[in-house]
């Protein structure tokens, strides 16, 4: 985002299975998005303005099942 006063939706991302989406974290063109029971996915932003945006990788941290439930990871690791 480059102007907190007007911020502007290119896209709206949704992901394969019904997990709660929660703290993403952008760095360049990568989005890290923890989803509780589908665990943490990582997203290529790099053509959201084109509404591209593609999974590009995925750590499952809840194998029995992806619900929506608060099971699994609870937000992502800081890896900076």
């Amino acid at each position: 985002m480059s102007d907190l006063d007007n911020p502007v939706l290119f896209d709206t991302y949704l992901g394969p299975t019904s997990a709660i989406d929660h703290n993403g974290y952008v760095l360049g063109n990568e989005f890290f998005l923890a989803n509780y029971t589908a665990g943490m996915r990582v997203l290529d932003i790099s053509g959201i303005d084109a509404k591209n945006i593609s999974e590009t990788g995925f750590f499952d941290t809840y194998p029995v099942d992806d619900n929506t439930k608060f099971d699994g990871v609870s937000e992502c690791i800081s890896l900076f």
